[in-house]
C-alpha cells in the first residue's frame, strides 16, 4: 500500500485495487449521480408546489361552508393521486402537512 508511478500518472494502492489520479470516470460517474439527485429534489419541489398551488385556487372557489369539507377533503386527495401518479408512491405524513398545512 502506497503511492506508485505509471505512465498515467500518480495512483494509491487501496485494499487491492489501484485508482489513477488522471482518471476521471470515478469522479465523472459521481458527478452524474450528483446531478441526477439534485435534478430529481428540484422535480419534487415542483411537483409539491404545483399541487400546493392547485389546492390553494381550489379552495378559493368553494363558495358555501356546506361544501369546504368535502371539497377539502377532494382537493387533498386528488393531489395526493397526483403525487402518487408521477412519484409512484403515496406523501408521507410530513410532506402532506408541507403542502397542507
Amino acid at each position: 500500500m502506497g503511492n506508485c508511478q505509471s505512465k498515467m500518472g500518480n495512483c494509491i494502492n487501496n485494499e487491492e485495487k489501484i485508482y489513477d489520479s488522471n482518471d476521471t470516470s470515478n469522479n465523472d460517474q459521481k458527478d452524474n449521480n450528483d446531478d441526477q439527485q439534485i435534478k430529481n429534489a428540484i422535480e419534487m419541489t415542483e411537483l409539491k408546489q404545483k399541487i400546493e398551488e392547485d389546492g390553494i385556487q381550489k379552495i378559493y372557489s368553494i363558495n358555501t361552508n356546506e361544501e369546504i369539507l368535502d371539497q377539502l377533503i377532494n382537493i387533498m386527495k386528488n393531489g395526493n393521486e397526483e403525487f402518487k401518479q408521477k412519484t409512484g408512491r403515496n406523501m408521507s405524513y410530513s410532506e402532506m402537512r408541507e403542502m397542507y398545512g
